[in-house]
């Protein structure tokens, strides 16, 4: 159940953090960093792996996950900002869920966890996926009704060429 509540999570994660930066998604790349974090969110609760709790190591696992999943983007270190800004979202929503429904947080081998139902906490995932998609879209979204965008006719060498451009 761990390691299958913590790949749904790091996907959920990994797709929100591609979406919002409008990086072009691959499925595969993205489950595989979505395994990448699930397997270390295991192997922090196997005997003699306590050293796996130092930030150090922590931080190094988040990045291994962010470049399985997102490794060939352009963007990365946007889309790593970006899947950081989701997590602690995320992690925050998770949290005030627990406090509503009087479910408490636990700690083991220095790793916070829940008695929560893994259907709720799964549902809630995708329910917090789907506010901060919503929400943070619609805030990163550039319209020319509100004058950010212009057509652009560029020229060089008799060669041209339209684009849209963001106003600045």
């Amino acid at each position: 159940e761990l390691f299958l509540l913590n790949f749904v999570v790091d996907y959920l994660l990994l797709l929100a953090a591609g979406r919002l930066c409008g990086e072009v998604l691959r499925r595969g790349w993205l489950a595989l960093g979505a395994a990448v974090g699930a397997a270390y969110a295991a192997a922090v609760f196997l005997p003699g792996m306590g050293f796996l709790l130092h930030p150090l190591c922590r931080g190094a696992a988040a990045v291994l996950a962010l470049l399985a999943g997102c490794g060939g983007s352009r963007r990365l270190l946007r889309v790593g900002l970006v899947f950081c800004a989701v997590s602690a979202a995320f992690g925050g929503g998770i949290f005030a869920l627990q406090l509503l429904g009087g479910g408490g947080l636990a700690l083991r081998n220095g790793v916070l966890y829940s008695a929560l139902d893994l259907r709720f906490i799964l549902l809630s995932g995708a329910g917090c996926y789907a506010l901060l998609t919503l929400v943070l879209g619609r805030t990163a979204r550039h319209t020319a009704a509100r004058r950010e965008l212009a057509p652009v006719l560029l020229t060089l060498e008799g060669r041209r060429v339209a684009l849209t451009a963001l106003v600045d």
